[in-house]
């Protein structure tokens, strides 16, 4: 029996509803059915737990939401995965500030539900793109995704870091972006810096920095104000020799500098 489209997308954007219901500074704002370009909605994040309005509001982060149905379970069992995302998609999300990606892949049933994710800030995406480019990529980009724990406070921890790095690089054909240091230039850079929320120790900030949660920032002599590092897929192992000093600033938010 064929599942019409629209089931298969209320199960997934249901399936996100319900982690995010569970947090008290988050908030889904969600469509079904949506005819808006490339985005299926907002996380919105609050600094008061008493009270989600205007007065404590932090950000509101765009997502987009895609729903599959697993017959084979080739996905719903894994911890990461590869999936094709459309280029024409990542240059949308490129010209803005980004999006949150989320797939979530299901049984027939509907009985097992499992989310993936990936952080698609704009120099990530620029990477992306840029990679498509070189290998002749026309149509989409395959792009690695995390699953998602169904811990409300990991999603929270997701969210928040997406929205800092994007309020950094702000759209991706502004200056920030633009200026994204490459690999070839690496050797100019200064200082390395990095920020990931709920950080506990090193080992942790590496296993953000491997999901792609957190951009790595250089600052080159010259120039006060810290660029993106171009990103892959298999960064972080440079940077797990290369860390120097590690600082936990209030529980949440854990700096690594070199």
């Amino acid at each position: 029996m064929k599942i019409p489209k629209a089931k298969i997308e209320e199960r997934a954007i249901g399936a996100l509803s319900a982690i995010v219901d569970m947090h008290p500074t988050m908030r889904g704002q969600f469509r079904t059915m949506d005819k808006e370009m490339s985005w299926d909605g907002y996380i919105w994040i609050f600094n008061g737990q008493s009270d989600q309005c205007k007065d404590f509001f932090d950000d509101k982060v765009s997502v987009q939401i895609k729903g599959h149905i697993d017959r084979k379970e080739r996905y719903l069992n894994k911890q990461r995965i590869t999936y094709a995302v459309d280029l024409a998609d990542l240059k949308v999300y490129f010209k803005s500030t980004g999006v949150l990606y989320f797939l979530v892949f299901m049984s027939e049933s509907g009985e097992k539900r499992e989310v993936f994710y990936t952080s698609l800030f704009p120099s990530k995406i620029k990477a992306y793109l840029e990679e498509a480019e070189k290998k002749g990529n026309r149509k989409n980009k395959s792009i690695p995704f995390t699953k998602l724990e169904k811990d409300p406070e990991d999603l929270y921890i997701i969210v928040k870091q997406f929205s800092i790095e994007c309020k950094k690089q702000g759209f991706g054909d502004g200056p920030i972006v633009q200026s994204t240091i490459e690999e070839k230039d690496i050797g100019n850079v200064e200082t390395i810096v990095a920020l990931a929320v709920g950080a506990s120790d090193e080992k942790d900030f590496l296993k953000k920095l491997s999901t792609g949660n957190v951009c790595i920032y250089g600052k080159v002599q010259g120039s006060s104000i810290p660029r993106p590092i171009t990103w892959k897929d298999t960064s972080a192992e440079m940077f797990e020799r290369e860390a120097g000093r590690a600082t936990e600033i209030k529980r949440s938010l854990y700096y690594i500098e070199q």
